[in-house]
């Protein structure tokens, strides 16, 4: 029986084996309860802010709002999000291409002349227990 759970064992992912490991979202700074916020989770800095690890929408129904995304190996992340306020799976921009709609990264870095790149917005995160992040929009 022994050997039976350890051989099935071998061939659990490092997800699966993380557990409880969560890294939890806090929102604030959301001035409508309108549309859907949108959380990007990136694991590495050539894909930051085109190909997320991991993605979750929560509908807006009060001005703070808490994500968590289970399950998330060590590792190094960053996390964009965006308010989209008229909910059609975009963040809106003028012809000059600044946004419409509020948003943020991790780390609450300033935004003035352009989005941070991934070492800006980035946190360690260990597989042990809960990250806590928060972003103000």
């Amino acid at each position: 029986m022994h050997l039976i759970l350890s051989f099935l064992l071998s061939f659990s992912s490092p997800q699966q084996q993380a557990g409880n490991a969560k890294i939890i979202v806090t929102v604030s700074g959301i001035e409508e309860t309108t549309g859907v916020i949108r959380i990007s989770l990136f694991n590495d800095e050539k894909g930051f802010l085109h190909h997320s690890f991991k993605r979750q929408q929560q509908e807006v129904q009060q001005l703070t709002i808490q994500e968590i995304f289970e399950d998330v190996p060590e590792g190094t992340y960053a996390i964009s999000i965006y308010h989209d306020i008229n909910s059609n799976g975009k963040l809106d921009s003028n012809f000059l291409r600044i946004p419409k709609e509020p948003y943020g990264f991790s780390n609450n870095p300033s935004t003035t002349f352009g989005p941070p790149d991934f070492e800006g917005a980035s946190f360690s995160h260990t597989s042990k227990g809960v990250t806590y992040i928060n972003i103000k929009l």
